[in-house]
């Protein structure tokens, strides 16, 4: 992400209330909310040195901090019942990890 550094000074930069993930979006959506727009350049990479999702069990803790994440900005920067909504929806996912988990681990005793 890049932007001038007017812009990063208007909007006091990233908020620091997200702990990892969302900040960047919460940044362009308030650099829309003052007229600017954000530009995607899907010719751009990134490369990450230690990904985190080669660590070993890094799914289900990652999930969850995505989660509260996206919890934060639905709740700063959308209506109400968006935020009830994906509350569900993170609901729903965390039913289903636990579902996985338990199968994983049901299958695991059953087989030695």
């Amino acid at each position: 992400m890049a932007l001038r550094r007017e812009l990063w000074n208007k909007l006091q930069g990233l908020d620091e209330r997200f702990f990892l993930y969302y900040e960047d979006v919460d940044l362009c959506f308030r650099a829309y909310r003052e007229g600017h727009s954000a530009v995607y350049l899907p010719e751009a990479e990134a490369y990450h040195h230690a990904p985190h999702a080669l660590r070993k069990d890094a799914d289900r803790r990652l999930s969850l901090i995505i989660q509260e994440s996206r919890m934060q900005y639905f709740k700063k920067n959308r209506p109400g019942w968006e935020a009830q909504a994906l509350s569900c929806l993170h609901k729903i996912e965390n039913l289903k990890y636990g579902l996985q988990s338990f199968v994983e681990k049901r299958g695991k005793r059953t087989v030695g």
